[in-house]
């Protein structure tokens, strides 16, 4: 921290105003709401909003969580957030603002300790360039920003450790070979001399351990924010390749503890996720491989021109026997082998940023299934930190070429204008991005906005169309049956699409055609929903059909067959309280036909039915009450108007005809 102080003092005002120009650029982002996710995973996370309980919940009861991942530091960070702020949305968009800016200047302060050329320039493009938005703009997202924050600091602690050590053995950098021929040509040596060594061979071999433990405690962090982190021991044999040119003992040692570390917090992570997955992408393993390099070239076409940006790209053609599908891997492959061969020439650099690139995405390629799958093969908030490696390439290439050149300008005034040509292209490049920043922020400022966004770019997203349809159900309930239908196209056996369309088309009083979608639906529903891939899932979702349907033929006044749907819609899911409510109103409707008409017996019936389904209901309890009146049973009939008053001691219904029955008995 000392050493990042000591750097940014020195780097002095263009470090200040690239800070500015990236708060000015995501200016925006503070009058944004929360999007999409947010809601589910913020919002209505009853963890973040509870006191000292939920804490402890988010860090030992994660399966209780609505996002399936053991990630609690990042929820920790909410909850803290809700007790600063409540859920006012500003709020969290500054935490996430301040977060990009503490990583831009960990990311300068690294490519200043590592030597690379155009830190600054690097730290610029990091900052401004619009790709990044939707990592910073979205306020879930966070966990990109935060397993970024950590990944920077423990390589940090790394090249403190191996500094550390390396000066500690006299071996491995310039300044130890150094010491090491001076002590050897010294044969006077006094005692004072050598005491000061040893004392400053202890405090760097102590240095070197807090370093260590530094890196440790930093990657345990990351790991509990967001699973992205774990490649990073990976990284760091990288950067021995690249530093030394050999990957040695020592340094897999070193790495080792890292390597177990990622590998449990994966397993336990993985522990959370697997059981509640809902989906489950059958994709070959040849198509898996298709997906992951074609999305190596995807990110890096975003990086060098991003346009268009979207929230949810097209899924690509995946298909094996397309020959040209396999031209992206060739050609990874092709530029992987060409800069190993020309890493004499070019050094090893190139293929360092490239492998480091590849290497820290690997998680979001396809190799394995993520959930974002279902709406797209990639995103731009993956790549915020994977990034890293081809800026610092291309911008650091940049400048390198720029002053190999700029030496043959020595004289003025070509030297002057050269100067100022390359610190002209500079400025314009960075403000480029900040207007690419700044506008593409505008799309993430509410719901309703980004998804109609995404399906005027993208409008073969079934996933958009679904989520736009479902934010706009109290809104705008015909502009969102056109949504879902269009989803319909896509995905007809998505179950929650029907429910939601339905919902939407009875808001619009259209039952029949509620009921005939809904009759389609109930053909897609399993019979055995243990065999279901989740199955608490897939009983929800099927109850929940039974249940619109159930209201549609209420409404369309047919009682006895919305009564058959809905005791369906408990039998698949008995926890479905809305189904048990609207079984009891379907019999109440029917038992008020048969009471209207004098038919007592009928409907005294059908009011103990009700309170079989729900004991506790006092309009049943009323109403089988006043059946037990005109019968002349006015002590049953008291018997239930107590009970009811026992349950809601408000209700004057119950408490008039419980007088009027009293008075009966007295009588």
């Amino acid at each position: 921290m000392k050493d990042l102080t000591r750097d940014m003092t020195s780097a002095g005002w263009p470090l200040l105003l690239l800070l500015i120009a990236t708060a000015v650029a995501y200016g925006r982002v503070f009058s944004a709401g929360f999007l999409w996710d947010d809601s589910t995973f913020i919002v209505a996370e009853p963890n973040i909003a509870a006191g000292l309980q939920g804490l402890l919940n988010i860090w030992f009861k994660p399966y209780a969580m609505a996002e399936f991942h053991y990630w609690p530091l990042l929820y920790t960070g909410f909850w803290l957030e809700h007790k600063l702020w409540g859920f006012n949305p500003a709020g969290y968009h500054l935490t996430n603002l301040l977060l990009h800016g503490v990583n831009t200047l960990l990311l300068w302060h690294l490519m200043q300790r590592m030597k690379i050329s155009g830190a600054m320039l690097i730290a610029g493009v990091f900052a401004l360039h619009p790709v990044h938005v939707e990592a910073v703009a979205w306020v879930i997202a966070r966990k990109d920003l935060q397993a970024t924050l950590f990944f920077l600091l423990a390589f940090t602690c790394w090249l403190r450790f191996r500094e550390g050590r390396e000066a500690t053995e006299g071996r491995g950098t310039d300044e130890g070979r150094e010491k090491k021929a001076r002590r050897a040509r010294q044969t006077r040596q006094t005692r004072q001399i050598r005491k000061t060594q040893r004392i400053q061979k202890v405090q760097r071999a102590r240095d070197a351990r807090r370093a260590y433990l530094g890196l440790l405690l930093c990657y345990i962090a990351g790991l509990l924010s967001k699973s992205l982190i774990l490649t990073l021991p990976a990284v760091l044999l990288l950067w021995c390749w690249w530093r030394h040119g050999h990957i040695s003992a020592r340094d897999w040692l070193h790495t080792a503890p890292l390597f177990a570390m990622g590998l449990l917090m994966t397993v336990l992570d993985l522990s959370v996720f697997i059981p509640q997955a809902v989906h489950d992408f059958e994709y070959q393993p040849l198509e898996r491989l298709i997906i992951a390099s074609k999305a190596l070239w995807f990110y890096a076409g975003k990086l060098l021109w991003p346009e268009p940006l979207m929230f949810m790209y097209p899924h690509w053609d995946v298909s094996p026997a397309r020959l040209l599908n396999w031209l992206p891997l060739v050609a990874g492959l092709a530029l992987v082998a060409g800069l190993w061969f020309a890493r004499y020439r070019l050094g090893r650099g190139p293929l360092a940023g490239v492998l480091f690139f590849a290497v820290t995405l690997s998680p979001v390629l396809g190799l394995v299934d993520f959930g974002y799958m279902q709406f797209a093969f990639a995103a731009d908030r993956y790549q915020y930190l994977p990034g890293i490696g081809l800026i610092a390439l291309l911008a650091g290439g940049g400048m390198s070429l720029y002053r190999h050149v700029s030496a043959s300008f020595a004289a003025p005034p070509a030297s002057v204008l050269w100067r100022y040509a390359g610190g002209g292209l500079v400025m314009a490049l960075l403000l480029v991005y900040g207007l690419l920043t700044w506008q593409r922020s505008a799309v993430f400022q509410n719901d309703i906005g980004l998804f109609r966004h995404v399906v005027a770019t993208n409008p073969g997203t079934p996933g958009a169309w679904f989520n736009l349809g479902t934010l706009l159900m109290g809104e705008d309930e015909e502009e969102a049956v056109q949504a879902f239908e269009n989803a319909l196209e896509y995905y007809p056996e998505d179950t929650q699409i029907y429910i939601n369309l339905s919902s939407s088309l009875m808001e619009l009083n259209h039952y029949e055609e509620a009921l005939a979608y809904l009759q389609r639906a109930v053909l897609l529903q399993p019979d055995d929903f243990d065999g279901e891939k989740a199955p608490r899932r897939a009983r929800h979702l099927s109850s929940g059909v039974h249940y619109n349907m159930g209201n549609a033929l209420l409404e369309l006044e047919r009682p006895l067959q919305a009564e058959a749907a809905f005791e369906q819609a408990l039998a698949v899911d008995p926890d479905n309280g809305q189904a048990r409510q609207s079984l009891v109103v379907a019999l109440h409707r029917r038992a008020a036909v048969h009471f209207g008409a004098a038919r007592y017996d009928e409907a005294m019936a059908l009011y103990r039915r009700s309170l079989v389904v729900d004991p506790e209901n006092v309009d049943s309890l009323v109403n089988l009450g006043s059946v037990l009146g005109q019968l002349r049973r006015f002590e049953e009939a008291a018997a239930n108007f107590e009970r009811a008053l026992e349950i809601d001691p408000t209700s004057e219904q119950a408490r008039r005809n419980l007088q009027m029955a009293r008075e009966q008995l007295n009588y």
